[in-house]
């Protein structure tokens, strides 16, 4: 039963509210200015540690106007010329590893805005084996940002890459303490889940095959930067 409110939840109406927000929080004055005086650019994508890397970088906290948009929206945004000729830069995270850290994170009510809470009253007591196998779909993993596949984050409308470069998560500390030692401060991690439900023991074989499915295109940019 929840799962059915669960799928009819994510209807056009959430992602018009996803889009909006997206749209507001990238588009935020101190942001842009924030990328502009730095010549860095940073591609949020959710669950890869990016409130470590914001504040490590611009020194700024994520409701300061930073939220999960794309790299051709910074480009739209920056103009080509500004765009292709700064850093830009991600994390990506093993897609397991992501999608339970974002399972947890809409459980304890996300960001706590409305449409968070709806979410999490929406999962309610759903185990991770259920939400996995029973609701996880291209579609529905599209219509809520923290489930979006990575690589939709980083590539153009012709699924280009169009970052500078793409870094391995399980460095962050490595990276932020390069970055750290650039800005002249301390990293610290920021945004741990709390109340874990689930976790890596919870994950049956099964689930990992389901998971390699829908986000395939994820696991070859993690083997890439691996092999590097």
């Amino acid at each position: 039963m929840r799962l059915k409110k669960l799928a009819s939840f994510c209807k056009d109406e959430l992602c018009a509210i996803a889009l909006q927000t997206n749209l507001r929080f990238a588009g935020h004055g101190k942001v842009l200015n924030a990328i502009r005086k730095s010549g860095l650019i940073f591609v949020h994508i959710p669950k890869c540690g990016g409130k470590s890397v914001i504040k490590a970088l611009y020194g700024l906290e994520l409701h300061e106007g930073f939220g999960h948009a794309g790299a051709m929206f910074y480009k739209s945004m920056l103009g080509p010329s500004f765009y292709n000729k700064a850093y830009s830069f991600c994390f990506v995270r093993n897609p397991v590893s992501r999608l339970i850290s974002g399972f947890n994170f809409a459980k304890n009510d996300g960001f706590g805005t409305e449409t968070d809470i709806i979410l999490a009253t929406a999962l309610g007591n759903i185990a991770f084996d259920e939400f996995v196998m029973d609701w996880l779909t291209p579609i529905n993993i599209d219509r809520f940002v923290i489930f979006r596949p990575q690589h939709k984050f980083i590539e153009d409308t012709e699924g280009n890459i169009i970052v500078s470069e793409i870094l391995n998560f399980e460095r962050i500390s490595y990276e932020l303490d390069k970055m750290a030692k650039y800005q002249g401060e301390s990293p610290e991690h920021l945004n741990m889940t709390k109340n874990i439900h689930a976790s890596n023991d919870a994950v049956t074989r099964e689930i990992t095959i389901k998971i390699a499915e829908l986000y395939n295109k994820d696991y070859k940019l993690i083997d890439k930067i691996k092999h590097k």
